[in-house]
Formats: structure tokens, C-alpha cells, sequence
């Protein structure tokens, strides 16, 4: 693919430093630069119509509008999108995992800015970047369970090791293969690509209700309150060596206050503290939603193996099991700190 010698491209990977690429924009339109459209993006849509916004606007003030920030959080997370979407299609590593985070991020951030639209009018981009999100769901999920369970693997000792990674890789790796066509074959739809023209015309004209015209310092918060509260009533709820669903719920929970905390946090300093306590909680849970996942793949691999690759399958289980424990018991001292810090809890 070729691009033009005078076209310059600046992006960032920390949605948290779009001030930081906000200078950089200034400094090159200073220079006598002109911000375009995505080049690139134009060429991964083919022959359509992308208009709208593809400089992040400058982050706003907290007297500012709630307006501003809606409109920087939705630029920020197409373009996100976008940038992940064409490296899926070049088979960049780790593409398929970041444009999943894009995805969600984006639907997380609509469904917490919510009360900020008119009507319904982000519902049904909602529901189809869940529609995309569950499209490299599966190829995602077993691509984490092939790093995982090998890596286990190579820690046992031979010749179970040699065994339970056959094993791994003769079970997961064409259901693997097959997830990823799926996933290609899903982005390559009218439907998705009509999402990508929706969602570029929406983060340029986004459909706000008359909330959205108070200043951010005194709309956002508590919207942010409202996701720490429904994380908080599942995390008071959960049991250690209680089942994986009401763990999981917790985990998705804590992703869409993490997420809101982190459209906030440019502009908020509460939101930046509640963000970093939010990751720390996050990761946790995910090792421990990752290690259950692993549990129910090991389980069904056993059931068509011989003796040993069986016991080799159930040491790998029992690694599972202890890291599923001490995930969840490091979830629950991150909820502790970040509980016991009132200045963490936007109220």
C-alpha cells in the first residue's frame, strides 16, 4: 500500500496523553501542515463517505461544557477503532486484542455518557460494537488460552509437559485458526463497515440532550458515581472460593468504571486517581476470569486423551486453580484500597 510522501501520521497508544498529541498536532500545523482525514482509514472503507473529525479536539476544562468531553472521548475512541481495524486487516500483532479493547471501550464510554444524548441515540451503535467486540471474542479468548496453557505447560515436568502442550495446541489451535477467519470474514460485511461510517458521522455530530451543556466538574462525576456503585453492590456480593459467574460480572463491572474513569481522567483529577485504582482491580480480575476460562478449556480437552496426557491436563488444572485464588484474593485487596480511599469514589 503506498501513501504519500508528504502525509504525516501521529497517533498515540494512551488515551490518557491526548495532550500530548494535541501538541504534537499544533506544532505541525504551525509548521504549515493541514489536519486531513484518515488516509489510511479511507482506504480500509473503500469507496464510501468518511467525513467528520480525525484530530482529537484539546482536552477540555472542568468549566467547560460536558459537551466537550463527549465529543473528545468519541473522536478519541473512533479513531482508536479505526487505527486497530487496519491493523487487523495487516495481521499486526496484537491487532485483533487492541481493536477488541477499541470496541468495547467505545461502547463503554456511550453507555456511561448516555443521559448525555438524546433519546436512544447511541443504542444502536452499542449494539454493534458489541456485535463487533463478540465477532473477535472467540479468536481472542483462545489466542490468551494458547499463551497461557503453553507457558503452564513448559513449567511441568517431562514427560507430562511434552503432553499437556500436544494437547493445548492439537485442541485449540484449529478452533484458533477457524475464529480468526470468522472474525476477517465478519469485518469484511456492509454491516461493519456501515458501523465505521456511523460511528465517524457520530463522534463528528453527536446527538446530545440539554445535560450535556453543564459544565463537566459538575455532570460527569456523577455519572462516575453511578458505575462505582453498580461495581460496588457485585463486589460486596462475591465469595472467594465462591463460583466463576458472579466474578465475571464483577470483572465486567469493573471494566466499564475503569473505562469511564479513564474518559474523565484528562480532565478530572479524582478520575485519574479512581482510574489507576480501577486498573489494578481490573487486571486482577481478569487473571482470575483468564484462569477459569483455562479450567473449562482443560476440561473438555480431557475428555478425549489417553492416561497420561489426562494427568498431564489435570497438574495443568491444578495450576489454574491456584492462580484463579490468588487473583481473586489480589482483586479483593485492590477493592479494599480503593474503597478505604474516599477521594478514589467519585460521589
Amino acid at each position: 500500500m503506498h501513501y504519500p510522501q508528504n502525509e504525516v501520521e501521529a497517533r498515540i497508544t494512551d488515551r490518557r496523553a491526548d495532550d500530548v498529541l494535541t501538541g504534537v498536532v499544533a506544532v505541525l500545523v504551525g509548521a504549515g501542515a493541514t489536519a486531513e482525514t484518515l488516509t489510511k482509514a479511507a482506504m480500509a472503507l473503500g469507496d464510501v463517505e468518511v467525513t467528520g473529525p480525525v484530530v482529537v479536539p484539546p482536552v477540555p476544562r472542568p468549566k467547560d461544557p460536558a459537551a466537550a468531553l463527549v465529543r473528545h472521548t468519541l473522536v478519541t475512541g473512533v479513531r482508536a477503532l479505526l487505527l486497530a481495524d487496519l491493523d487487523v486487516r495487516r495481521d499486526v500483532p496484537d491487532a485483533v486484542h487492541q481493536m477488541r479493547v477499541a470496541a468495547r471501550t467505545l461502547r463503554s464510554d456511550l453507555r456511561v455518557f448516555a443521559p448525555l444524548f438524546a433519546g436512544d441515540w447511541s443504542t444502536a451503535l452499542r449494539d454493534e460494537l458489541r456485535a463487533t467486540s463478540d465477532a473477535l471474542g472467540t479468536a481472542r479468548d483462545l489466542e490468551v488460552q494458547l499463551e497461557r496453557l503453553l507457558a503452564s505447560a513448559a513449567l511441568l515436568p517431562e514427560p507430562a509437559g511434552t503432553m499437556a502442550a500436544r494437547a493445548v495446541r492439537s485442541g485449540l489451535t484449529p478452533r484458533r485458526e477457524a475464529a480468526i477467519d470468522a472474525a476477517m470474514e465478519a469485518l469484511g460485511t456492509e454491516r461493519h463497515v456501515d458501523l465505521l461510517v456511523d460511528l465517524v458521522a457520530a463522534a463528528a455530530s453527536p446527538q446530545l440532550s440539554p445535560t450535556a451543556a453543564g459544565a463537566i466538574a459538575d455532570v460527569v462525576p456523577p455519572l462516575l458515581g453511578s458505575a462505582m456503585r453498580r461495581l460496588r453492590r457485585a463486589l460486596v456480593q462475591l465469595d472467594l472460593d465462591g463460583p466463576a459467574p458472579p466474578w465475571h460480572r464483577a470483572r465486567v463491572l469493573a471494566k466499564r468504571a475503569r473505562y469511564a474513569a479513564d474518559a474523565a481522567a484528562p480532565v478530572l483529577r479524582r478520575a485519574r486517581r479512581q482510574a489507576a485504582g480501577l486498573a489494578q482491580l481490573t487486571d486482577s480480575l481478569g487473571r482470575a476470569h483468564d484462569a477459569a476460562v483455562a479450567l473449562g478449556e482443560l476440561e473438555a480437552l480431557a475428555q478425549d486423551v489417553d492416561g497420561p496426557t489426562g494427568y498431564a491436563l489435570g497438574l495443568l488444572a491444578r495450576w489454574q486453580e491456584t492462580a484463579e485464588r490468588s487473583a481473586r484474593c489480589e482483586a479483593l485487596a485492590a477493592w479494599s484500597r480503593l474503597a478505604k480511599d474516599s477521594r478514589h469514589l467519585v460521589a
